[in-house]
């Protein structure tokens, strides 16, 4: 990641090869997390590098996880 601090929908679409409907499936599903602090949502460059190296969220993300 650069030193940007957060991302819009469109970008991190674009860093992962994949549609903008995809990434709001993956916030709305709760694997990524984002902000909202106005009309546009925003992702932390550190959460998206979380969610890419498949790193949970939580201890509870790790259990349902499992199985």
């Amino acid at each position: 990641m650069d030193a940007k601090k957060f991302l819009l929908i469109d970008e991190v679409a674009e860093l992962c090869r994949t549609s903008p409907s995809t990434v709001r499936f993956w916030i709305q599903s709760g694997r990524l997390r984002s902000l909202r602090p106005g009309r546009r949502r925003l992702i932390a460059a550190t959460e998206l590098q979380r969610f890419l190296e498949g790193r949970p969220r939580n201890p509870k993300d790790r259990m349902n996880n499992a199985g």
